[in-house]
């Protein structure tokens, strides 16, 4: 009988340009896309499978979206602030 090994290895990378302005927010954005990528690398590994396992996943996955967007959203107030102070 053969032998089965776990290995934990993430699939999924991300890679994110932001021009100079934002810079401060690349890891934040980077971190979100990151984890988006992987609960929906996750989650499609399970459509199959478990289906707790496949409900974490798309838990992970709408928390991590909602975090980008709470980002991206700070982003736009921030930039917008300035000029509406002139």
């Amino acid at each position: 009988m053969g032998s089965c090994k776990k290995v934990d290895i993430n699939m999924a990378k991300v890679s994110i340009r932001i021009h100079s302005e934002v810079e401060e927010y690349v890891d934040l954005l980077k971190d979100a896309l990151q984890l988006t990528a992987e609960a929906t690398e996750g989650f499609c590994s399970y459509l199959h499978g478990d289906p707790d396992i496949m409900d974490e996943q798309y838990n992970k996955i709408v928390l991590a979206h909602a975090q980008f967007l709470d980002i991206i959203a700070q982003i736009r107030y921030n930039l917008e602030m300035p000029s509406k102070l002139e």
